[in-house]
Order: structure tokens, then sequence, then C-alpha cells
């Protein structure tokens, strides 16, 4: 009787220490699993930093684009204004009685 309770305290004991060492085992995977998450978490953190930063760039950059088109667009209607509003030349002759551009000259 006293064997068969000792082999049984040793059995308990031995299933005991593997339960131990499975928890010990599976503590330690939760720690790298939990110290690899938190940096992926900063990770993260830092990779929304930057994509705020360049949305702020982004918006900044349309907004400039915009400005610069608007004033493009007026200056280019100030312009079709001041030649519309410029005076014509007035014609004192007839094509016909323009000297030719090309004269020959005697060689």
């Amino acid at each position: 009787l006293f064997e068969t309770h000792s082999a049984k305290q040793n059995e308990y004991q031995r299933n005991v220490s593997i339960l131990i060492h499975t928890i010990k085992v599976e503590v330690d995977r939760v720690l790298a699993l939990t110290s690899t998450l938190e940096s992926k978490n900063e990770e993260c953190d830092s990779v929304g930093a930057r994509l705020n930063d360049a949305f702020e760039q982004v918006t900044m950059l349309q907004t400039e684009l915009q400005t610069q088109r608007e004033s493009y667009f007026k200056k280019v209607t100030e312009i079709e204004t001041l030649r519309k509003s410029r005076p014509q030349p007035q014609r004192c002759c007839s094509s016909t009685d323009r000297p030719s551009p090309l004269v020959a000259f005697p060689s």
C-alpha cells in the first residue's frame, strides 16, 4: 500500500513538474508575444504619425495649388481683358500698296 501511494505521489509530482514547465514555457511565449506586440504597436504609432504628417502636407499643398490656380486664371483673365481693350492699329494702306518685304538688290 505504501509503495502504491509512493508511486502515485511520484507520478503526481512528475505530472506537476511537467505542468509547471509547460506553464513556464507558455508564460515565456506570452511575454515574448507581448513584447513583439508592444513593439509593433509603437511601430504602428510611428507610421500613423508619419501618415498624419504626410496627410497634412498634402492638404497644405492642395491648398497652395488651388491658390496658384486661382491666381493663374485671374492673370489670364486680366491679360485677355487687356488684349481686348487694346486699340487695334489703324490700317492706312491696302496690302497691295505695301512694299514687298523681299527687295532685290543688284549684285
